[in-house]
């Protein structure tokens, strides 16, 4: 669960951070971007909901590549294919796992816990509204059936049948006011905008507990705002005249803001509804970049977003086994100095550890003989600064085996070292290390392996 909450943060984010670039390009050309925002949280919230499914799907072709190598049989190659957003989800998820099963028992019901509060908050406002429709008398003003409340409004409240909500001091202003304030909430119900507020909601109580989906569920409201005042400003009416009463009834209004699409903006909006306002249109030149920017920033975070594969990480480990040829009757092989040079093989990583893969060379679970070392061939000579300190480590290294039963030294990559002088002894004695090559098919090929060396002191 934990890993599942990382990966909710990272793709609602970088969705979030691609609707809000999306959106900047195309206010200036006065383009509808509420849609923009719905479409993020919408695409957040499915790719969350499917990591699940896209996880059994992968450890379904894990198993069917486990029997496949324990059958002999060559696999599709499905799990060694990676890209950034899956080394990087894989990683988060190795990091989870780590994890005390408590605390992700906690995360657990700390999500939930977060969604059933959300819910209660979103349920209450709404009930809020729907008493105070109820308390509210039906009459028309400039034959625009509208609620008369004693002080909510102007603004639109309501789910399935939303209605428009005027306070009574609107009556005592000017009827062009009074129709100006009208055109606007009747905006919002033409371009089903309750609506899309309600799918945004219950969005947000999917992922209550993650601060990007209320700012992208902040950001809708207002990009729903902005688009509406473009709409009746296109149609005719004067910037001047509709931005001094917006300032007007933003003082006056008042009462509940959860849910309702409201003409008088919160202090905090009002800035920026008018700098919108004021914006000159972008020319068709700008247009045309501004759209192609857009749709090229939306792809690249959709294309991201989409391809990371959340919740598996890539890497295949075999069991342990000690190798008979290297250490007969598992005693390890002394040295004339008094120290030893243990090697045995280890868990190994199928992901090859960013090797680039070549068709030529294969993988330990893709040969039918694997590669394995010759007695008397040579051997790392233990560092003399380190065995005098009688200090000890591990190499685990990286390379492949030619035909010819070599190393090919241009391959060497060190997973991981204990010291660099121990890495160091390991380079040197590379070259004149010598294996019986891997076979397939009765012919000798070349084989990437991962072999650890393990220095300690004769006791």
């Amino acid at each position: 669960m934990t890993a599942l909450l990382l990966y909710a943060l990272v793709i609602s984010t970088t969705l979030a951070a691609a609707a809000w670039l999306v959106e900047r390009l195309l206010r200036p050309l006065r383009a509808q971007t509420r849609f923009v925002w719905l479409a993020a949280m919408s695409l957040s919230t499915v790719l969350v909901a499917v990591a699940p499914i896209r996880v059994a799907q992968r450890e379904a072709a894990r198993a069917r590549a486990e029997a496949s190598a324990s059958a002999g049989r060559d696999t599709d190659g499905t799990l060694g294919r990676s890209n950034f957003a899956m080394r990087l989800a894989a990683q988060v998820v190795e990091a989870g796992d780590r994890l005390p099963f408590a605390l992700d028992r906690a995360v657990a019901l700390l999500w939930i816990a977060a969604s059933a509060g959300a819910l209660l908050y979103f349920v209450g406002g709404y009930r809020r509204q729907h008493r105070l429709l109820a308390a509210s008398p039906r009459v028309e003003v400039s034959r625009v059936p509208v609620r008369l409340s004693d002080a909510f409004g102007p603004a639109v409240v309501g789910v399935r049948r939303a209605e428009i909500v005027v306070p009574r001091w609107l009556l005592a202003r000017p009827l062009a006011e009074q129709r100006l304030v009208l055109v606007h909430e009747v905006e919002h119900l033409r371009a089903q905008d309750p609506a899309v507020l309600t799918v945004a909601a219950a969005l947000t109580v999917l992922l209550a507990w993650n601060p990007v989906a209320w700012w992208s569920f902040a950001r809708l409201r207002l990009a729903a705002e902005l688009d509406c005042d473009a709409r009746v400003l296109r149609a005719g009416t004067p910037t001047d005249v509709y931005g001094a009463l917006l300032i007007d009834l933003t003082a006056a209004s008042q009462g509940l803001r959860l849910g309702a699409l409201a003409f008088a903006a919160r202090p905090s909006q009002l800035e920026r509804r008018l700098v919108a306002m004021t914006d000159r249109p972008a020319s068709s030149s700008r247009r045309r970049l501004a759209l192609s920017g857009a749709a090229a920033v939306a792809l690249a975070a959709t294309l991201y977003a989409c391809t990371s594969g959340p919740l598996v990480a890539e890497r295949e480990v075999l069991e342990e086994r000690e190798l008979p040829r290297m250490i007969p009757d598992g005693a390890p092989a002394a040295r004339a100095d008094g120290g030893v040079v243990v090697e045995r093989e280890l868990p190994r990583d199928r992901s090859a550890g960013g090797f680039t893969v070549r068709p030529d060379i294969y993988f330990d679970f893709q040969v039918e003989q694997v590669a394995t070392p010759l007695p008397g061939s040579g051997s790392p000579r233990y560092p003399s600064d380190l065995r005098s300190a009688g200090v000890g480590g591990e190499v685990l290294a990286q390379f492949v085996v030619g035909t010819d039963g070599r190393v090919d030294v241009s391959t060497l990559k060190v997973i991981r070292s204990s010291d660099p002088r121990f890495t160091q002894a390991i380079r040197d004695a590379l070259p004149s290390m010598r294996f019986a090559p891997a076979t397939v098919g009765g012919s000798k090929v070349k084989q990437l392996i991962q072999q650890p060396f393990v220095f300690q002191l004769a006791k």
